[in-house]
Formats: C-alpha cells, structure tokens, sequence
C-alpha cells in the first residue's frame, strides 16, 4: 500500500498538478483507496462469539477461587456442557459453589473426577446443566475452590477450559453456538471474598424442592429410582445422600441420630433405589458449604412387618381349619 501511495505521487510530480486526466485519474484512485480502507475495516471487525472463561480471587486462607464465566453476546442459550481441567499434580481442586449459578438445573450435578480414567477425566470437573427459559448475557456457572500442592504464586497456568465445551441455543433446533475460550485471569479479591461472605452468614438450610420414585424402561430398565431437585441460593449445595433403612425417624427431631447412621450414600439425582420391594423408608439429606442440612423422607409401600403378620394370619387359619376337619372327621368315626 505505502508503494502504492508513493508511485501515485512520483506519477503527480511527473505529469503536473493542472492536468484535467490528473484529475480524473486522482479521483478514481482516490474512490479506490477509500473503497478498499471502508471493506478492510469491515473485513477487520471481529465476530460475535459467546465467551468462557476463568477469573481467579485469592482467598485469605491461601486457596484460590476460580469462577467459571459466560456471557453469550445478546445470543440466548439454554443448555451447556464440558470439562475445566487442572493440573493434578499442582493444584488440589474441589467444587466450590454454584449458588449464583446461571444453571436452574443440572443434569448432572458438578464433581471433581480424579483417578485412572481417560486424560479430560483424571482432573478434571463436568459441568452439565440446562438454563429453561433461556439466558443472555454475563453470569457465573459455577466455582471452584483449588489449594496449591507447592509454592506458587499464580494458578492461572494450571487451570483451563476444555476446547470441547458445548453451549447450546435456546431455540427449537437447539444449534451449538461459536464459542471463544478466554484465558485464565486473575480477577481481584470481589468475588473470593464475597464467597467467603456467603459461608460465613448462611444460616438457611438447603430446599428440598421435589423427592419422589419413579420408574421407566428407558432409565435402569425399568428399575425404581429416587428423583430429587435440591436449592441452595447463599453458600451452594454440597451434597445429597441417600439412606434406606427399616427405621422410622422424624426428619425435624431425629436430625442428630440420622446423621449418625452408617449406611447414607453421597450421590446424584437420580439414585437407583436398592429396595425395590419398596419395604424400607428412604430418607434424603442435603448439606450446604455452611454446613445447614435438610432431610426428607419417603415411607414404604408395603411394610415388612405387616407382610410377616399377614402371613402369620393365614397358617392360622389355615392351621385352623385343618384342626376343624381332622375333628369333624374323628366325630364322624
């Protein structure tokens, strides 16, 4: 372009300023040129993307909170899933909150997967949710709380974004959206702080929001399985367990000595019940990061005991009506 520019003036000194073809000539290159600058410009503006990043907040007790950040660019999405992946061998990350989480329900609940699996599962934490309704704009997905195995002054080299993550469109053809990756960032001590805030002054027990059994053919084959939907809009759930037991305990009352049964399972909705006589009570407790339980429970169908005393009555009768007859026959002789 600067040859150009310059070839155009040694052309001007040549031939003369007065001349009409200069004239001319210098208002068409002149058309060119501006022509070439306005497409260039378009040409050069970026495209809309959806971004996703990472913003990292000290906390005061030496770990880092690492937030998971999207804003979607006026696009409105409703479903979204993949992997954040940390080094195993620097950092030490667990699931930190997910109370201001754009997510209103998980399909399946956020966890840290550590062990000899494939390599996006060996550290790493899924992330699978829907948004119904939709969203747009800037919002938290969810957070991590990750301690340092050595000395290290920044984390952000050791914590990133799969570049298979998904995000979809809340629309009918639910179309994957064009995602921009951002680099981990350190962001300041807002939100590390504020997180902190919000453990210390939760005194609200997490919603148990829906507990039933279900069955279907198309899920564990029929088999019966408890579905919950829990709630937790301060510190964030920490977990759900499950228990199934022959004991009958009060849920408001009995909170300290269901606590201290053996048995409760830590798991996700839904959970495949082993009870499938449906004989036991099944009893569900939800912890927040505060430490603020809720349990719920579910009776049984059909009670062992009342079985037992069903089966009792009828060798009674039975018994009964077979001492009747060997009487009767006996009179008889």
């Amino acid at each position: 372009m600067e040859k150009l520019i310059w070839l155009i003036l040694v052309l001007l000194l040549i031939i003369g300023p007065g001349s009409s073809w200069v004239k001319i000539m210098t208002n068409k290159i002149f058309l060119i040129l501006f022509s070439f600058f306005i497409i260039s410009s378009f040409l050069a503006l970026p495209v809309s993307a959806t971004t996703l990043g990472l913003e990292t907040n000290n906390l005061p007790n030496g770990a880092t909170l690492a937030t998971l950040i999207v804003d979607t660019e006026n696009e409105k999405i409703n479903a979204l899933s993949g992997y954040v992946i940390f080094d195993g061998g620097t950092l030490d990350c667990q699931i930190g909150s997910d109370a201001k989480s754009i997510i209103n329900l998980w399909i399946e609940r956020p966890a840290v997967n550590v062990g000899d699996q494939s390599f996006y599962q060996q550290n790493s934490i899924f992330v699978s949710g829907i948004i119904p309704g939709g969203f747009v704009g800037q919002g938290q997905i969810i957070s991590l709380v990750c301690r340092k195995k050595n000395k290290l002054s920044d984390v952000s080299g050791f914590l990133k974004i799969d570049s298979g993550f998904k995000i979809l469109t809340n629309d009918a053809s639910s179309t994957p959206v064009t995602i921009k990756i951002l680099p981990t960032k350190t962001a300041g001590a807002g939100l590390g702080q504020d997180y902190l805030a919000q453990i210390k002054t939760d005194k609200t027990a997490p919603e148990i929001q829906a507990l039933e059994i279900i069955k279907d053919e198309n899920l564990s084959g029929g088999k019966s399985l408890l579905v919950f939907k829990t709630a937790d809009k301060e510190s964030g759930i920490d977990y759900s367990a499950v228990l199934e037991t022959d004991k009958n305990f009060d849920t408001k009352k009995d909170v300290g000595q269901l606590n201290s049964l053996t048995g409760w399972i830590t798991t996700g909705s839904p959970y495949e019940l082993t009870d499938e006589a449906r004989t036991k009570y099944i009893y569900l407790k939800v912890a927040d990061r505060a430490g603020n339980v809720s349990v719920a429970s579910l009776s049984p169908v059909s009670s062992p005991y009342k079985m037992i005393l069903i089966l009792v009555i009828i060798m009674l009768a039975i018994i009964f009506l077979a001492n009747k007859l060997w009487h009767g026959k006996n009179k008889q002789k």
